[in-house]
């Protein structure tokens, strides 16, 4: 019944596997606070290879901490295969760039950047998301230096009264 219901507004499908598939549309929304910090979709970004080193480096960490904690990749239409991830994380950002940059030009607004910048708010699902990855990269004992710098400066930025999106050279400062 709730398929039914669901597969009015979008396509909706029973999965077996409900944990694995989860996990793998989760670590997706990792890149969210990146393109909400950036501003993506909302000024010029002046570097899309550095935006792709640093969204890259934050999802090839996540899939990485799945996998220690005994997750497994569900194929999803869309989202972008934990392979592909791990691919662009190995080559040099002047090539990656390329793949994500296509990627990234159909992505629309994500309900972070209408959290943050949109609606000028201050909540957002970011301790849902990376917060969580966080604690699970403790849990089972993985370093995730790329997500805790991006966690800490969104916690950072979205705290303030009137959030402006960062550079992106800015970003990767403040993360390395």
């Amino acid at each position: 019944n709730i398929v039914n219901i669901f597969n009015k507004g979008f396509d909706a499908r029973i999965r077996d596997d409900f944990q694995n598939t989860i996990h793998t549309k989760m670590v997706t929304n990792l890149g969210n606070c990146v393109l909400t910090l950036a501003g993506h979709k909302f000024r010029e970004i002046s570097s899309m290879k550095t935006l792709a080193k640093i969204t890259t480096n934050v999802l090839n960490e996540g899939v990485k901490i799945l996998k220690a904690a005994g997750y497994a990749e569900y194929p999803i239409d869309g989202v972008t295969s934990w392979g592909l991830v791990g691919l662009g994380a190995k080559l040099p950002a002047s090539i990656s760039k390329f793949i994500f940059q296509k990627k990234v030009k159909h992505y629309p607004m994500n309900s972070m950047q209408q959290d943050i910048i949109q609606h000028r708010g201050n909540q957002s699902e970011l301790d849902y998301f990376n917060g969580y990855f966080l604690e699970l990269a403790k849990k089972v004992g993985i370093k995730a230096p790329y997500n805790q710098g991006i966690y800490d400066v969104c916690k950072e930025e979205f705290a303030k009264p009137n959030f402006e999106p960062l550079d992106v050279a800015d970003i990767w400062e403040k993360i390395e």
